[in-house]
């Protein structure tokens, strides 16, 4: 902190308004995406979740579980065909951790956003980028989860600093591609 820059006090939390961040440190300009670009981000990706998980999941089933047509699914099926969808949860999360991890979701990459870590760190450490789609992946097995998931996303919306639900829970920050430095 310069002498010229105003002290934290109660009525100042000592971030900057337009960019804040959970650290307690400004943000620079051009760091924070636009909440349309994070929401479509986030959109696109939910798109390609949801096709991820309905063909792993359709395909797992049929391969596994050999529904008949016109017969329900016996008591055994039903814990094997939940099993699957476990399964498939998994997968497609550990296709988006991979994804971030080489350049970004299909969304971010579309926008032009990466997602970084803490410490600013790109691409972000694989712990944060598996717990952050782990609760997002999981929250789809409840019963209102799809809603909760939407919600989380939709968060950028009202926060300035346009991170999601899931961004806030594991520390990860989303920024345009032209805020990273290249590192020497």
């Amino acid at each position: 902190m310069t002498d010229d820059e105003p002290a934290d006090s109660p009525d100042s939390p000592g971030l900057d308004e337009d960019h804040p961040d959970d650290s307690g440190s400004a943000l620079p300009p051009g760091s924070v995406p636009t909440a349309g670009n994070r929401v479509l981000s986030s959109s696109v990706d939910a798109v390609v979740a949801a096709v991820i998980l309905t063909v792993v999941d359709l395909t797992m089933l049929a391969a596994v579980v050999h529904p008949k047509a016109g017969h329900k699914l016996t008591a055994a099926q039903n814990v094997t065909a939940l099993w699957l969808q476990i399964a498939s949860l998994v997968i497609a999360m550990l296709v988006f951790v991979v994804m971030e991890r080489t350049g970004g979701s299909s969304g971010k990459r579309l926008m032009k956003l990466r997602t970084v870590g803490a410490a600013n760190e790109y691409p972000a450490p694989w712990l944060p980028l598996t717990l952050k789609y782990v609760t997002m992946f999981f929250l789809l097995l409840l019963p209102f989860g799809y809603f909760l998931v939407l919600l989380g996303l939709f968060l950028p919306f009202w926060r300035p600093d346009r991170r999601t639900a899931f961004d806030l829970i594991t520390r990860l920050r989303v920024v345009p591609l032209a805020s990273l430095t290249p590192s020497a």
